[in-house]
Parts: C-alpha cells; structure tokens; sequence
C-alpha cells in the first residue's frame, strides 16, 4: 500500500519575495522558486463607506475554494477601503503570507474547503509559530457557535459559523487583534 505524505509548510519551495509597493507577486528570475501570482486575485477597495470596529490599513487575505462562503466578508472589507485578495489554495495562502506576514491586516480562511480542522491544523498550528503577528480568522460551518475567545490561539484568534453574518464578522476583526496580542505574549512567556 503507498502512502502520501501530507504537504506542509516544511515541504514548500520559497517564494520571490513581494513587491512591497502593490502587494503583488511577481514571477522570479531564480529556477526553482515558488511563485504565487496575486495578480488577478485582488478586489480593489471601494471608497471608504463607513467606519468599522478598527482601522484596517493592510490589504486582507482570504483563503476558500467557494467564493460565495466569503463574500460577505471581502465585501465588507472591501467597504472598509480595504484591497482584499482572494487565493483557492490553503497552501498558497500559506506561502503568501510566510513571504511577507506584515504585509497583511488579516488571513480569514474557510476550513470546510480545506478538509475541515483535520485538514488544517497542523499547518495552522506551524504559521501561528512563523507567522505570529497576523490576526487569522476561521470559518466553517462546522462551528457550533462563533468564537472569540482565546481557547484556540494555538490556530485562530477567532472562530466564525457559516454562514457569515456582518455582526459576528464585525466583532471577530474587533476582537482577533486583541487575542492575537495575547498570542504573542504566550508564546514570549
């Protein structure tokens, strides 16, 4: 019987590194390098049409293979006057956000496209550790109640139900930064 390993963070290649000025991935002239191209995976920001619960000035990552289980949210962010991207690909959402974590605001990622928690959660658990600065948001309709609390800071800041509604998704941003400052606190101590 053959067995298949499970990707992971470790098994990435390395990716050329971001254009720090449109938050963009451009191919690299390195054989061998990994590139993830957000080219055609951005959603320009509206006019700023309202305030939020925070001031969000970093671009929002979104990770879901269904676009319609996020749109409520890239809209929102979008209205925030926020440039939001949108990647198919847990694995590339990962190697984006190790190429350049403080370059985004938040990673939201909808784990039910994802194979559930099971699915994910040894590379989450790796990107908290690599990547600790960033506020990540989980979505899945698997949660019995949405979650702001600081029981899963070894995976999230905040956990949401799908479907998404603005309120909760309004509290998690509030929320996830504050949790993710304890995060680091823990992981200092």
């Amino acid at each position: 019987m053959e067995t298949t390993k499970k990707p992971g963070i470790r098994a990435k290649q390395p990716v050329a590194p971001a254009d720090a000025l449109r938050n963009t991935y451009r191919p690299s002239m390195d054989k061998g390098r990994r590139v993830v191209s957000l080219d055609d995976k951005e959603f320009p920001a509206y006019p700023k049409m309202f305030n939020g619960p925070v001031e969000i000035t970093q671009p929002t990552l979104v990770a879901s293979r269904d676009l319609n289980s996020v749109s409520l949210a890239l809209d929102w962010f979008r209205a925030q006057g926020v440039k939001s991207y949108h990647l198919d690909s847990f694995a590339d959402a990962v190697t984006v956000v190790l190429d350049a974590p403080r370059a985004w605001s938040y990673l939201l990622v909808d784990i039910d496209d994802f194979g559930g928690v099971e699915g994910v959660i040894d590379e989450l658990m790796q990107l908290r550790k690599l990547a600790p600065s960033l506020p990540v948001i989980l979505l899945s309709s698997g949660f019995a109640v949405n979650d702001y609390g600081t029981e899963r800071l070894y995976v999230t800041d905040a956990s949401l139900r799908l479907p998404l509604t603005l309120g909760a998704l309004e509290v998690a941003v509030e929320d996830a930064p504050m949790n993710n400052r304890e995060w680091r606190q823990r992981l200092c101590a």
